[in-house]
């Protein structure tokens, strides 16, 4: 029996490992060094600078009932001076299955990869003549 219970464990050890290597992990990126002022984690950032920061990431989509469960969408947003903010993310639409016509639906931001930091240009003060 003590040798039945030991193989046992060591295939579902085996199997534990294999799930983690191949399942996307439903924590979202930390970067807390993105750019000076700038820490973001999961989906919200927080500015402690007096900068505004374009930030880029990679939003991992759910796409329930697709055929592709996710997919990775290039995205950005704005963070303003001392801000603390939920990302806007832009999951794309799809029609789910199923309905005579069926039914259309966003997908669900899941995860976010930073891959930059810039600061937003300022806008460039009128001239003060009209013309």
């Amino acid at each position: 029996m003590n040798h039945r219970l030991a193989k046992a464990m060591v295939i579902a050890t085996f199997g534990i490992a294999a799930t983690g290597l191949f399942v996307p992990q439903a924590v979202a990126q930390s970067a807390p060094n993105l750019a000076p002022g700038l820490d973001c984690e999961g989906l919200q950032c927080t500015n402690d600078s007096d900068d505004t920061y374009i930030v880029e990431f990679d939003a991992v989509c759910l796409t329930v009932g697709a055929d592709e469960s996710t997919s990775l969408v290039k995205d950005f947003d704005e963070i303003a001076p001392h801000q603390q903010k939920t990302l806007d993310k832009h999951c794309p639409a799809h029609y789910l299955p199923g309905k005579e016509h069926g039914e259309l639906v966003n997908g669900d931001v899941i995860d976010a990869y930073y891959t930059g930091a810039s600061v937003a240009p300022q806008p460039r003060p009128g001239t003060g003549s009209a013309g």
